[in-house]
């Protein structure tokens, strides 16, 4: 009997040591099998100096490429061709381009193209046109079923604004002197629309009159890609005294009539509601704001409201000439200034507004020196650092 136990414990362990080994190969199996994927993908159509090639096409790309014929052209066909150098609607400098394609051995056997960077409709154009399956694209259709159609790509880009797609169809020379056929493909981004810090000089034209000047408030690193601005300058005949309702003839109305068209990506019924002095307002549709609490946490770095950071009766003293604040007082001269969202805790009769470099209370009924400067949530692919870029 003690023989038959003995046994049956041998057999239960072998059983139990055959599944752990057969779940490790599992496992070994499921986590091997998309790198040899990556890997065979890459072995039959890409190749390292491929992508160091569109690397640095890329590159000049954005520094000599004609940005808005390229974008009509794709919002037009989806796809265009820039492999000619000499092509003056897509480069402004056609002799660096040719010095580009001369030293990565680019030739007239070679393709370069400029899709949108989400490459759906490409592959759509792609598959229902048959010169992408012939001559210098033979296999190019087979290629783009192999790739997403976001890629996140080599480099680390991932959480960037793409902006287009980049690919290149090169000829790679082999040790024998034989000739391969490779692809490959990058994201184009908007390079200095990525990252951006407090304070930051920007221009955005936000109602097609010309660029303004905004400076950053807030900037966002989310897939949605916006950033928080604040204009530079007062809205123009925009002096008017505080109230927070929003009827006709408030300073809220006002705000509203006079960025109603603007490109904001604020507000739809946004309701603010002040936690510090306890009254809410509903924007309504508005596509501007005013400068609230929260953003002047996120200006003296508060953490959770803590009240010994935010003191109602000692923090609006914080003046903000000569230090990292200064951009908010940007075009205020004498007693000019402009309204915060907030109200002076415990009167009916003041409201907080930046004047001569600080916050200070203000009457609610002064409609000659206080005017609107409004806070504006941007797409990034519409700012700009320069007034005659973008």
């Amino acid at each position: 009997m003690k023989k038959l136990n003995k046994k049956g414990f041998i057999l239960v362990e072998t059983l139990i040591v055959t599944v752990f080994v057969v779940t490790m190969f599992i496992v070994i199996y499921q986590a091997t099998m998309p790198i040899l994927g990556d890997f065979e993908q890459y072995n039959k159509y890409e190749d390292i100096d491929a992508i160091y090639d569109a690397n640095l096409y890329r590159q000049m790309i954005q520094k000599y490429g004609n940005d808005d014929y390229i974008k009509s052209q794709i919002d037009r066909n989806t796809y265009v061709d820039i492999s000619n150098c000499n092509n003056t609607d897509v480069y402004t400098s056609g002799a660096y381009c040719n010095l580009v394609q001369e030293a990565l051995g680019i030739t007239s056997d070679d393709r370069i193209l400029l899709t949108e960077y989400d490459i759906s409709d490409f592959k759509n154009v792609a598959k229902a046109n048959d010169d992408f399956d012939s001559g210098v694209y033979s296999n190019f259709r087979e290629y783009l079923n192999t790739i997403s159609n976001t890629e996140p790509f080599y480099t680390g880009t991932t959480g960037k604004i793409g902006k287009y797609r980049l690919f290149l169809i090169k000829n790679i020379k082999n040790s024998d002197n034989s000739k391969s056929r490779k692809y490959t493909n990058l994201g184009v981004y908007d390079g200095d629309n990525y990252n951006y810090v407090m304070g930051d000089e920007v221009y955005v034209n936000v109602d097609g009159s010309g660029m303004k000047k905004f400076y950053v408030l807030k900037n966002s690193n989310s897939i949605d890609s916006t950033v928080t601005l604040i204009a530079a300058e007062n809205l123009p005949s925009s002096n008017i005294g505080f109230s927070t309702g929003t009827s006709n003839g408030t300073l809220f109305y006002r705000l509203d009539d006079l960025t109603s068209t603007w490109c904001s990506e604020q507000l739809v019924n946004y309701n603010y509601y002040s936690k510090l002095e306890d009254y809410s307002f509903n924007y309504n549709n508005i596509k501007a704001r005013l400068l609230d609490e929260y953003d002047i946490y996120e200006f003296l770095g508060c953490k959770d409201d803590e009240k010994e950071c935010f003191d109602a009766d000692n923090a609006f003293a914080l003046e903000f000439d000569n230090n990292a604040l200064s951009f908010l007082t940007d075009n205020l001269t004498d007693d000019t200034g402009y309204w915060t969202a907030l109200t002076v805790p415990k009167t009916n009769t003041y409201a907080w507004a930046i004047m001569k470099g600080r916050i200070q209370p203000i009457n609610i009924t002064d409609t000659t020196h206080i005017g609107i400067r409004p806070v504006i949530v941007v797409d990034k692919t519409k700012v700009s650092r320069g007034d005659n870029n973008g």
